[in-house]
């Protein structure tokens, strides 16, 4: 059994994924007991939440899309080649495992409106990996407003691990410099953490 990100009708992937949560127990059943077995769900979905903003001002009133590439299609939901477990509860022996990732690689976009100079927007996911961390880019039409950000530089700054995180929630402001280069900071409960040792910058 596979589980795929859902397709629309002319061939693009939705904006959006589903929250998704998944995990297996093996239980033994037996005739003259009052079994009572608990299944804890892992998340094998990923938010990942996103602000752009302009060291000057924004060169378009409208129209942006920003596009989030190298994203996981699809997982195996086959128990036996799940290929990562995290204790999640040691007191409980509460693990989550989490589905194999297929090969095949995918893009999502949205089209977030231009607010006070600000892009606001969000992805929902299949799960991250140390190794397969996405690429975000902004558009305006065919013009490329960014050059593709890979993420993985700066999750490796922020010391965010997709592998050893249970639940994946990231939020990320990119601002756009007077010279073209991206700075990338993490983005916290609406403030900027750590302005300047926290930021990537990308050329």
């Amino acid at each position: 059994m596979t589980l795929t990100l859902r397709k629309l009708a002319d061939g693009r992937f939705a904006s959006q994924g589903d929250q998704l949560f998944w995990n297996y127990k093996t239980i033994d059943i037996q005739s003259v007991a009052n079994d009572h077995y608990i299944c804890d769900l892992a998340n094998i979905h990923t938010h990942l939440y996103y602000n752009v903003i302009w060291e000057s001002v924004p060169p378009y009133a409208d129209g942006y899309t920003v596009r989030l590439s190298g994203l996981t299609e699809q997982y195996s939901l086959d128990p036996v080649k799940a290929d990562l477990h995290l204790l999640v509860n040691n007191d409980m022996q509460v693990t989550h495992d989490f589905p194999l990732h297929a090969h095949q690689l995918i893009q999502l976009e949205e089209h977030p409106k231009l607010f006070n100079h600000t892009l606001e927007g969000s992805f929902i996911s299949l799960r991250y990996r140390n190794d397969r961390i996405p690429t975000i880019q902004v558009w305006h039409g065919d013009q490329a407003i960014t050059k593709p950000i890979d993420l993985t530089r700066a999750f490796r700054s922020f010391g965010w691990n997709p592998d050893q995180s249970h639940e994946q929630i990231y939020r990320i402001l990119i601002r756009i410099n007077e010279d073209g280069s991206v700075t990338v900071f993490p983005y916290l409960n609406g403030t900027i953490v750590d302005w300047v040792p926290g930021g990537t910058v990308v050329q």
